[in-house]
């Protein structure tokens, strides 16, 4: 209860300042000249004005809560920095409240960046394997190997409190370095992009955790800027993919070093880019090589969602159309593809299974090919394995796909979870995707697929060799192919009262709840 008495403290005062005061300044004038600013200013100054914003507000809750404490410097800053935050928001908000891919970036910022703080380092499933992977991928190391020599102000899970940010957060000009053994082992285009900006935090001699910080907000960062993009390209069902783009549990991912921020926004992208072609007359060149690099990666990065790509089925016969520069481009973009697929195969052979992870399978007797062999022996051991998992483990796989954030132990409760499933299906019923049924019921057999490979893939990696349920199997997996579940039943029976406002609010303040259980789980 207290962390909403902190929230409304440092909330209120700025909330009745910038509403009056944004009113005041409404004119044409105002919108005018912020459509003449390139927008990639404008948002870059709103990610600024939510880092300061958001850093100031922990600093005044942290001094609160642990201390006991008022500070009044933070919390005149804070409102007087907060104030002029809500104004800029307020008046983007109203000039770009025609474009929802820009109401998303807009929104998104502030929610992804809140996400980022308020989630301690390591704190987000496997994290610190990822983490330790993308600083050997910040050394220009590219293989695949455990053993990582990162500086040794880092350790996992060491950050416990907020107060500890902003003591770990300085310059560290001589670092000194130690030896870590739990680097994740998936490709390194996972990590490129939080690698590039960790790289660019230890060139200007940032401390490790100034540098952790940076990195996951690089991997949100190219989070908003795809899926504003997948928003745009949607002809018909942007609500949809809108609503969907914030679950708590979708951003609490992207927000951090996870493999399934880059691996999920691949596969929300190839979903908008399928509806996208199939509104289309006919099929550029361009678009061909979007579709084969979104294959491609996804093939490299996470191979089980691969079945995705069924859905283009459907604009196969305009690939008969395409001319013979099409052609080409298609040959061309294949070949470039299982390139990069050999290669990337090649780096795979000097992979290194981590020491904990080769401790588990060791000691539950995990072997792949007694698996398949087991399974193969009667027909009917699949789908006994498939029900029995379902039955026992299907309540958390629907909580962990949305509601339930860090280590599975934060529970962000029944208003997370259960509003945020509404939402999605009144965007749903908004708008229709304008598919075919036979298509809409293709969609729900590949959601269904891609279901059943992700618990099989477990099964056999990961479960003693005849258990009766597949071990450790997350929700999150499932999030991938969720998407295209209220694609196929969308419809326009709310059509009528599809004003965008509903839905930000809701989104707003289901991600705000989530937010207070990530607090009340550290304060």
């Amino acid at each position: 209860m207290q962390e909403w008495l902190i929230c409304l403290l440092f909330l209120m005062p700025m909330l009745l300042v910038s509403v009056p005061v944004s009113r005041m300044w409404d004119s044409e004038e105002v919108r005018r000249t912020l459509q003449k600013i390139p927008k990639a200013v404008l948002f870059l100054g709103e990610w600024i004005g939510s880092t300061i914003v958001i850093l100031l507000f922990l600093r005044f809750a942290s001094e609160w809560w642990y201390d006991c404490t008022f500070n009044i410097f933070y919390w005149v800053v804070g409102n007087i920095a907060g104030s002029i935050w809500l104004i800029y928001l307020i008046q983007m908000y109203r000039t770009f409240q025609d474009r929802l891919d820009l109401v998303f970036a807009l929104v998104m910022i502030p929610v992804g960046i809140a996400f980022t703080f308020f989630m301690l380092p390591d704190y987000v499933p496997d994290e610190q394997a990822h983490f330790q992977r993308a600083y050997l991928v910040s050394n220009l190391n590219l293989k695949p190997l455990t053993n990582v020599s990162i500086d040794a102000e880092y350790g996992v899970r060491k950050l416990s409190d907020y107060k500890k940010i902003f003591t770990y957060c300085h310059f560290n000009f001589h670092p000194e370095y130690q030896v870590l053994e739990e680097a994740a082992n998936y490709n390194f285009l996972v990590y490129v992009i939080p690698a590039v900006a960790i790289g660019l935090g230890r060139l200007l001699h940032l401390s490790v955790y100034t540098c952790y910080y940076m990195g996951r907000m690089a991997n949100l960062a190219m989070f908003v800027v795809l899926m504003s993009y997948a928003i745009r390209i949607v002809p018909k069902g942007k609500k949809i993919f809108f609503v969907f783009c914030f679950n708590p549990m979708l951003i609490h991912l992207v927000a951090s070093y996870s493999s399934d921020a880059l691996a999920c926004s691949v596969c929300i992208l190839t979903v908008a880019n399928f509806l996208y072609l199939y509104q289309k007359e006919e099929i550029s060149n361009w678009d061909i090589v979007i579709t084969m690099t979104l294959f491609f990666v996804l093939a490299i990065i996470k191979y089980v969602y691969l079945p995705l790509f069924g859905i283009y089925f459907a604009v196969f016969p305009k690939l008969f159309r395409i001319s013979k520069k099409g052609v080409l481009t298609l040959l061309g973009s294949i070949t470039v593809g299982l390139l990069c697929l050999l290669a990337a195969m090649k780096l795979g052979a000097y992979a290194e299974t981590p020491s904990v992870q080769l401790e588990y399978l060791e000691a539950r007797s995990v072997d792949s090919t007694g698996q398949i062999r087991y399974l193969l022996e009667d027909g009917t051991r699949l789908f006994t394995m498939l029900r029995n998992t379902l039955k026992e483990y299907g309540q958390f796989y629907f909580e962990s796909m949305i509601a339930t954030l860090g280590w599975l132990d934060i529970v962000t409760g029944p208003v997370v979870l259960y509003g945020f499933v509404g939402l999605l299906t009144v965007s749903a019923f908004m708008e229709s995707a304008k598919v075919r049924w036979i298509n809409r019921i293709w969609m729900i057999c590949i959601a269904l697929m891609v279901g059943v490979l992700v618990i099989l893939g477990l099964y056999l990696m990961w479960s003693p060799v005849g258990w009766v349920t597949s071990e450790g199997v997350q929700g999150r997996y499932f999030i991938p192919s969720l998407l295209l579940l209220p694609i196929a039943l969308s419809n326009d029976l709310l059509k009528k009262i599809g004003y965008q406002q509903i839905l930000m609010v809701g989104v707003i303040i289901i991600n705000a709840v989530a937010m207070n259980g990530i607090l009340q789980h550290f304060l």
